[in-house]
């Protein structure tokens, strides 16, 4: 595989001995101390079951990494049960040095370059302000904007924002664990009980889904420094839904990040269960992540996308898009084709917030 030149720079795949550099450059970018970006490295790029190896590309000045771009490998698959390996653009840093120099847009060109024998399509759910400017010029194209229904009362909104703002020290929401009548709460993962739940819920044929086995639920949920919170409904003995909350320090707001039940109502009733409970100041799920029913009952709950929180999420965030794109460097019409989907129509798409690890 070739190298690319760029202005003062090489840039090259990514190799074992480059580790240190890479993991002490991305702490400009990761918020963890240096053993917890350690750790995150190798978790992301180095343990995740669905890739063959770690995939990442590096702008070297003379020796030195001025610049990283990492890449996940998911497997996906459509309801039809064909699969296919989808490369998700993760932590891009550059050293503050060699910044305005174009290594980020460089370092995506030659993955397209390379990756394109092996894969087919790039995701991309952590686009940021920063990073927008070079997916476009890389040609990705939007799915969605990335837009949170949230639910919240007045008092839980003032904790979440003084929390936030670190105004006021308060103490940390509790959250009970433990069996209550048909609800588990836990903070462990039944990585063989969830699997069989996603596979026997069936799929829309017309519809991309991640491949959630039970390798994949293992290795998610040890994310290092990942905090999560698991409800389980059971009907005698046989576990019918989960649901998975990804949870903010002091748990003042909650993610829904991954959901699935074998009736099509239970989802609704551990969502019902968990807001009797207030463990939570705010809960919040990606619109994306919702079918039609679900958002129904995400209504009928008191989600909504608007209020005080959707104007902080503009504010902070802004609604930064989800992207796709072929690998292919010069993708041809047919490439945004896939087991007969368009891959650039959002409503061809599953996707939970399980699918990244950013919230």
């Amino acid at each position: 595989m070739p190298n690319l030149k760029h202005l003062d720079y090489e840039i090259v795949h990514y190799q074992a001995e480059m580790r240190d550099e890479v993991v002490s450059l991305l702490g400009q970018l990761l918020p963890g101390d240096p053993v917890t970006n350690d750790s995150y490295f190798g978790w992301k790029y180095e343990q995740n079951p669905h890739a063959d190896s770690l995939l990442g590309i590096v702008a070297l000045h003379g020796t030195k990494v001025a610049g990283f771009r990492g890449y996940g490998s998911a497997r996906w698959q459509t309801g039809r049960g064909n699969t296919m390996q989808v490369l998700v653009p993760g932590d891009t840093c550059v050293d503050l040095d060699h910044r305005q120099m174009g290594l980020s847009v460089a370092m995506g060109k030659l993955a397209m370059s390379d990756y394109a024998a092996s894969y087919q399509l790039f995701l991309n759910l952590s686009c940021t302000r920063n990073s927008l400017p070079g997916y476009l010029r890389l040609g990705f194209a939007p799915l969605a904007d990335k837009v949170y229904l949230s639910r919240y009362g007045p008092v839980g909104l003032a904790r979440y924002i003084l929390t936030s703002k670190k105004e006021l020290p308060l103490s940390a929401c509790e959250i009970r664990y433990g069996k209550f009548d048909d609800v588990s709460v836990s903070e462990t993962p039944m990585p063989m009980e969830m699997a069989s739940i996603v596979e026997r819920q069936g799929h829309d044929p017309d519809t991309f889904y991640l491949c959630q086995d039970e390798d994949f639920f293992r290795w998610r949920f040890a994310e290092p420094g990942g905090r999560f919170v698991f409800y389980y409904r059971t009907v005698g003995d046989d576990t019918v839904a989960c649901l998975v909350m990804a949870v903010t320090p002091g748990n003042q707001r909650a993610y829904v990040i991954d959901h699935a039940d074998i009736d099509g109502e239970s989802t609704g009733r551990l969502l019902e269960f968990l807001i009797a409970r207030r463990d939570f100041s705010v809960l919040s799920v990606f619109e994306h992540s919702v079918d039609a029913p679900l958002k129904t009952t995400l209504q009928n709950l008191g989600f909504h996308a608007g209020g005080v929180m959707g104007a902080m999420e503009r504010k902070v965030r802004g609604n930064m898009p989800l992207f796709v794109r072929p690998v292919r460097a010069e993708p041809r019409e047919d490439d945004w084709m896939i087991d007969g989907l368009d891959v650039r129509v959002k409503q061809n798409w599953s996707i939970k917030g399980v699918c990244s690890d950013s919230t």
